[in-house]
């Protein structure tokens, strides 16, 4: 028979309950609503303590086997109609928070009395609780019983203001202060766990899913970086607002992170040849007359394969269907390669129709070091209006595309960070070289007129100092005459 005083207690919270539902909770102002929403956030995880003492009582209680249960976390599944994970996570934590009895009979105090009793406050939820009981479940056996009770009172404080991830952190933060050794062997773990791949196939879409698992300083390192080159930045001189969430950023930054690495020419040869990316492009109007004729397709055995084709094979790509290949199969447009390209040394190499090679060549088309050193004295960084992106940050972009026929030269050169690289021509800009130096030309849904501009972070506008000079003179001169 259930004594009065708990089934008392049940009833009154059903009643309670039901007042809260039935209760005109929009007529309430909100700075009401969220004091009442956080003292019923108390009351809430002060029932986690109930049903943690309720467990551990049932445990001892011979209601198993009255149950015909197999075990008690199978009872609390059936009773409660949740999940056999969830279940025994419950029986976990009225074993570590529960109360106990010795085999006299004789009442205990439960494994982590503190944080028992900061569930009972409401101080502590489920989540934060779990990850105290681990905290405490990873010191040493030998340790002092006293370990136990300041990293509990340190961790409960801490839950006061940290979610559950954070306050995994400053678990591993108090265990390492107390046993700075203890972490050697969880850091050879990490070691071995160590991994990074990318998909060998793409997706339908063409993208490639990326998974891993990264050591912490191998995390850190990564974080600097991407913080540092993800951070939202306007689109154009008007401050438009950047229109990419957190996850595109941080992939336009690691996408700017290996373009500078890889123009740095400081990337170790991969087989044999300098690091590349492979791209395969088909679709010639027509392959006889646009193919040079060279060694490779008159088999003769007199040129070198840097001169086979050179100046030729490179420009058949003005020539292509707008479609190509990349080494994992998957299809991307020739105008999406058109801004990586600008940076990027091109090998062509022309198939037959049996997939024999017909024809390779090489032509340079990257600005040298000389020619970025000119347009970092130039431009003094992206030339886009109003982007303040350094020089190093920064893409030798081809103001008439290579790919068209356009020259690499500096009167055909100018320099755009990889963002304003890649989203200048989609968002309707136009880039033009007068009297030597960029100029842009903003799209008609930003200026009807469409004035030019120039980026004033790098240059003031230019003023005839001369013909100001002359003006403020003039009242002088006609006094002086006077």
């Amino acid at each position: 028979m259930v004594d009065s005083g708990v089934r008392g207690g049940v009833a009154a919270a059903r009643d309670a309950v039901d007042v809260l539902l039935s209760a005109p909770l929009a007529a309430v102002p909100a700075a009401d609503l969220i004091e009442v929403f956080r003292e019923l956030e108390v009351q809430r995880r002060r029932l986690a303590a109930v049903d943690q003492r309720l467990i551990a009582v049932l445990s001892s209680s011979g209601a198993v086997a009255e149950a015909g249960a197999t075990s008690l976390p199978d009872l609390v599944a059936g009773s409660a109609c949740c999940s056999r994970g969830e279940a025994r996570a419950r029986v976990s934590r009225s074993v570590d928070l529960g109360p106990r009895r010795t085999v006299s009979g004789e009442p205990l105090e439960p494994i982590h009395a503190v944080l028992a009793a900061a569930v009972a406050d409401g101080a502590v939820s489920e989540p934060q609780s779990d990850v105290i009981i681990d905290a405490c479940g990873r010191i040493g056996p030998d340790a002092e019983p006293w370990v136990f009770e300041v990293v509990q009172r340190f961790l409960v404080r801490a839950a006061r203001v940290e979610p559950p991830a954070a306050l995994a952190r400053s678990a591993a933060w108090v265990l390492a202060q107390l046993d700075p050794a203890g972490l050697e062997p969880a850091e050879r773990t990490t070691e071995r766990s160590r991994s990074f791949c990318l998909a060998e196939r793409a997706g339908a879409d063409g993208c490639v899913a990326a998974k891993g698992r990264l050591t912490p300083e191998t995390a850190a390192v990564l974080r600097s970086v991407l913080d540092a080159l993800a951070a939202p930045r306007p689109v154009n001189a008007a401050g438009q607002r950047d229109e990419r969430d957190a996850g595109q950023r941080r992939h336009d930054a690691l996408l700017e992170m290996a373009l500078r690495l890889l123009r740095s020419g400081e990337l170790p040869d991969c087989g044999g040849v300098a690091a590349s990316v492979l791209i395969e492009l088909s679709g010639l109007a027509d392959l006889s007359e646009a193919a040079p004729t060279n060694s490779a397709a008159q088999g003769a055995t007199t040129s070198e394969p840097d001169d086979v084709g050179a100046g030729e094979a490179g420009r058949l790509l003005a020539r292509m269907s707008g479609l190509g290949r990349l080494r994992d199969g998957g299809p991307i447009r020739l105008e999406r390669l058109r801004p990586l390209l600008d940076e990027c040394e091109i090998t062509t190499v022309v198939l037959t129709a049996s997939g024999g090679v017909l024809d390779y060549g090489r032509e340079r088309r990257v600005a040298t070091p000389a020619m970025r050193r000119a347009l970092a004295a130039r431009d003094g960084g992206c030339c886009f209006p109003g982007c303040d992106r350094p020089p190093a940050w920064c893409e030798a972009h081809h103001v008439w595309a290579w790919i068209d026929g356009g020259p690499t030269c500096l009167g055909n050169l100018c320099l755009l960070c990889a963002h304003h690289h890649r989203a200048f021509g989609p968002a309707g800009w136009q880039v033009q070289m007068r009297d030597g130096i960029p100029v842009w030309i903003p799209p008609p849904w930003l200026d009807p007129r469409r004035q030019i501009l120039t980026n004033t972070v790098r240059h003031l506008p230019r003023v005839d100092f001369g013909a100001v000079s002359e003006h403020l003179l003039q009242p002088v001169a006609e006094v002086l005459r006077t």
